[in-house]
């Protein structure tokens, strides 16, 4: 009897450990006002957590593009949800197959086993971008001083512009023969990076 409890009480704080971790499925296809987009675009979990994408727009899909373990929500439409428990650690990358969806609706999961010491961890390159809207300059303020390539895009896609940025935490980029629209600026190192859109005018 002892052993039983013992097992279910395992059990249930196993259970209790993981965490739910939730991501917005958004944008219309070929819309330069609101693209497609995950949000958050990246994430940190555990061994046994659960991802679950909410459908705020319609016709998009969240497709395993590399990692450990596959998974696929197929098309859908808004409301719908998915969940999927990573229990392989290791770095996923998604995005979404739709179209020419993936130019901007792409995301990364970074999951690290139990009890494990992350020794590589994922760099830290969480940003604020402004002014926003902008028209001569924008200032990228980051959390964390490490090297990381800045570059400007189209909606497209397009690379517009690139700098590496060796240790400030504050960078200041001229925008001023940019025309009047939306871009993204996009932080990477390695196989992370991160976009926000910004608003040139």
């Amino acid at each position: 009897m002892k052993k039983i409890l013992l097992f279910s009480l395992v059990i249930a704080a196993l259970s209790a450990s993981a965490t739910i971790h939730d991501v917005e499925v958004g944008g219309v296809g070929g819309s330069s006002i609101n693209p497609p987009y995950y949000a958050p675009q990246t994430l940190t979990i555990m061994s046994g957590d659960v991802v679950r994408w909410t459908w705020v727009g319609s016709n998009h899909n969240v497709t395993s593009t590399s990692g450990p373990e596959s998974f696929s929500s197929g098309t859908q439409s808004s409301g719908f949800v998915f969940e999927f428990t990573f229990t392989a650690p290791g770095v996923y990358e998604y995005e979404c197959t739709v179209g020419s969806h993936s130019n901007t609706q792409f995301g990364s999961i970074t999951v690290n086993g139990v009890g494990i010491t992350n020794n590589n961890p994922k760099p830290n390159l969480n940003f604020d971008v402004y002014p926003n809207p902008a028209t001569d300059f924008i200032v990228i303020n980051r959390e964390q001083s490490s090297i990381a390539n800045i570059r400007i895009l189209d909606l497209t896609g397009r690379l517009l512009r690139e700098e590496l940025n060796e240790s400030s935490a504050v960078v200041r980029m001229d925008i001023a023969d940019l025309t009047d629209g939306i871009y993204f600026v996009e932080l990477s190192q390695g196989d992370v990076r991160i976009r926000k859109k910004v608003f040139v005018r």
